[in-house]
């Protein structure tokens, strides 16, 4: 049976105890008493923080599957790991993978080998609509621009844009951290790995606090 990402289920809670990433949920933003005499009265509070929306995991159109990547990277030691999922409109989740990124020498690189490996899988799965999402602002505006990259990660990038050939459809999507929690706690497990590690939906465990409730 697959792992399935209710409303009110963190999708954290599919694979990593440690992480929260609530699914389709609104945002509630509770205002206190003197916030409210604040807005009444014109002055605005002082010391008061403003409250904070968490972004939160939006479902694909129906028969879309997205694809959640990410990459870690640190200097001391050089270590590296990527992470993704894989979940309908539903929020079903079709699989998950985590592995090791060797040689890498940037979080840049980092990011950008997660989303050409989270690619490949897809392919691999048999998955023809797809959507890849990741927080790397600068990896999903450079495979979605028009010209060519000459930066260190430019073949990268030219792989990923390669890789869309073999989907019917394949759109790449930006998104906050908190929004891509899932991912972001699977490349962390990844990088204490010696090889690569795939999951399906029904799996029960990927260790190291990362678990299917």
């Amino acid at each position: 049976m697959s792992a399935r990402l209710s409303p009110t289920t963190s999708a954290c809670t599919i694979f990593c105890i440690e992480c929260a990433s609530p699914i389709n949920t609104p945002p509630t933003v509770a205002f206190s008493k003197n916030r409210r005499s604040s807005l009444i009265s014109g002055r605005s509070p002082m010391n008061k923080a403003r409250p904070v929306e968490k972004t939160l995991w939006k479902a694909p159109k129906r028969g879309t599957v997205k694809i959640n990547f990410d990459g870690s990277f640190q200097v001391s030691p050089v270590v590296g790991g990527f992470g993704a999922v894989a979940r309908e409109n539903d929020g079903q989740v079709l699989g998950a993978m985590a592995g090791p990124l060797l040689g890498v020498g940037d979080s840049f690189e980092a990011e950008a080998l997660a989303a050409v490996k989270a690619m490949e899988w897809s392919r691999d799965m048999g998955f023809k609509d797809i959507v890849i999402e990741g927080d790397a602002l600068t990896i999903i505006q450079k495979v979605n621009s028009l010209a060519l990259d000459f930066s260190p990660i430019g073949p990268y990038i030219a792989d990923l844009k390669l890789l869309c050939s073999f989907f019917n459809t394949c759109n790449f999507s930006h998104v906050k951290r908190d929004g891509n929690a899932v991912a972001n706690c699977l490349a962390k497990f990844g990088s204490s790995l010696s090889a690569d590690m795939f999951l399906d939906g029904g799996s029960s465990a990927c260790g190291d606090g990362c678990s299917i409730n």
